[in-house]
């Protein structure tokens, strides 16, 4: 399989960051020279995701959609402090504060999404009692261009589809970092090397 040379390595010009400025990092050889974190950030973040956002058909978006969850995740246990502490559940609530979410929505997202991405490479299906009605409910997952860049959910009896557009998404999520940069290295054991 031969590489789509029409797909050119370049950069998103996200919000507070000159699209110049974000080419020239990605230009900087990573061995030879001494990288910040907001450039190895750049480099090896946003500069593949407008790359996977030029293959046709959108066929990046669940590369994308992976981009944006684990960084959602590292963005938020950054605000949280929980880092190493991977059973602790502070990073879905201030996630759920800041993307003005329901709590319990998020949690669904998070397993379905989240999990379903990092774990198995795709979404997941997921079945759920509700506690209060005893009613089971049957999740599913869309996504698309087309969808909001925080999660959305719709209805229709006991049936929940989940919905979001990975490409924007996950621009939100390097957005975060672009705006909050000292985030990047507010970490103690996943550094940028």
């Amino acid at each position: 399989m031969t590489p789509n040379k029409s797909v050119q390595p370049t950069v998103i010009p996200l919000r507070g960051l000159p699209a110049a400025e974000l080419r020239h990092w990605a230009k900087k050889d990573t061995m030879s020279q001494k990288l910040s974190d907001l450039e190895k950030f750049a480099r090896w973040y946003a500069t593949p995701l407008k790359v996977l956002k030029g293959i046709p058909d959108g066929d990046g978006a669940f590369v994308a959609l992976s981009i944006g969850c684990f960084l959602c995740e590292r963005y938020y246990r950054s605000v949280a402090g929980t880092q190493d502490k991977w059973r602790d559940r502070t990073v879905l609530e201030r996630a759920t504060q800041d993307l003005d979410v329901s709590k319990d929505f998020f949690e669904d997202f998070w397993d379905i999404f989240r999990h379903g991405t990092q774990h198995q490479g795709t979404p997941k299906k997921k079945k759920k009692v509700d506690k209060t009605t005893g009613v089971k409910s049957h999740f599913r997952w869309r996504i698309s261009h087309t969808f909001a860049a925080v999660p959305t959910r719709y209805k229709k009896r006991n049936r929940v589809v989940i919905c979001i557009n990975p490409w924007t998404f996950a621009e939100l999520m390097l957005s975060k970092f672009f705006s909050d940069s000292p985030r990047l290295s507010d970490v103690s054991n996943h550094m940028f090397g």
